[in-house]
C-alpha cells in the first residue's frame, strides 16, 4: 500500500512541478530551446550566459548480476552507483537533467553523448572533463600542476576563481540531495522510478529557488 501512495502521489507532483514551469529539461533538444531562450537575453542579462555542469552520483543496492555490479561500481565513490549529468545557470537553476546511466560512465562521456552546450556561452567546469571544448564555447576550468613543477601564483590565483565561481553547481546539487530518497539507497527500481525522483527533486529545488534565491559575489569578472 505505501508503494501505491509513493507512486501515485509522485505523479500529482510532477504535474504540480510542470504546471509551474520547475522541471528541468531531459534531452538535448530541449536543453538547445531553454538556452537559446536565456541566449536571447543575455545582451541585458551577461550573467545568463555563464553555465556549469557536472556528473552525480547516487548509492544503489548491489546488483546481484555480476556484468551489473561491475558496470555499477564507482571507482570514485567505492560504492555501486547510477549518476546523472546536470547543467546549471549562474543563479543555480538546473537547466537539464540527463537520462539515468551507471555509476561506471565518465563525466566527460556524459557530455559527448547526452548535451551539447552552443556557441557564445561560458562554460565552467572541474578537470574531469579534460578535453571537453564544444566549439565556440569559452572554458573556464582550474590548472593541473605540471609534473615536477609548480603553479604561478597568477595560475593559483585563477584556480581559486573558478572553484569559488564553480562552488555554485555543488550548492545546487546540494540542494536537490537534501531529500532522503536521493542521499540514501534507492530500492524502488520500477518504470524508471530512480530518474524519475532524481528528475522530481530537481523541480523542487527550481521551485524553492524563486522563493530563496541563492546570492553571491560576482567573481567570474576577475577573470
Amino acid at each position: 500500500m505505501c508503494n501505491v501512495f509513493v507512486h501515485g502521489l509522485q505523479v500529482i507532483l510532477d504535474k504540480s512541478l510542470a504546471l509551474a514551469q520547475a522541471v528541468p529539461a531531459q534531452t538535448d533538444a530541449q536543453l538547445q530551446t531553454v538556452l537559446a531562450a536565456s541566449k536571447a537575453h543575455s545582451t541585458d542579462d551577461p550573467v545568463s550566459k555563464h553555465l556549469l555542469h557536472e556528473g552525480v552520483e547516487r548509492e544503489i543496492p548491489r546488483p546481484q548480476d555480476p556484468d551489473a555490479q561491475q558496470t555499477h561500481y564507482s571507482g570514485k565513490k567505492k560504492n555501486h552507483t547510477i549518476k546523472h549529468a546536470l547543467v546549471v545557470n549562474s543563479l543555480c537553476l538546473v537547466l537539464f537533467v540527463s537520462a539515468t546511466v551507471t555509476g561506471k560512465t565518465h563525466d566527460k562521456k556524459l557530455a559527448d553523448t547526452h548535451y551539447s552546450i552552443p556557441k557564445g556561452f561560458t562554460l565552467w567546469q572541474d578537470t574531469g572533463y579534460q578535453g571537453y571544448r564544444p566549439e565556440g564555447v569559452t572554458i573556464q576550468q582550474p590548472m593541473k600542476k605540471p609534473r615536477g613543477k609548480e603553479l604561478t601564483a597568477q595560475q593559483k590565483q585563477t584556480n581559486r576563481i573558478v572553484s569559488a565561481f564553480r562552488v555554485r553547481i555543488e550548492h545546487a546539487i546540494g540542494s536537490i540531495k537534501r531529500y532522503r530518497i536521493l542521499k540514501d539507497e534507492c530500492r524502488l527500481r520500477k518504470n524508471q522510478f530512480t530518474h524519475k525522483i532524481f528528475l522530481t527533486c530537481a523541480a523542487l529545488h527550481n521551485f524553492r529557488l524563486r522563493f530563496h534565491p541563492f546570492h553571491y559575489e560576482v567573481t567570474y569578472s576577475a577573470l
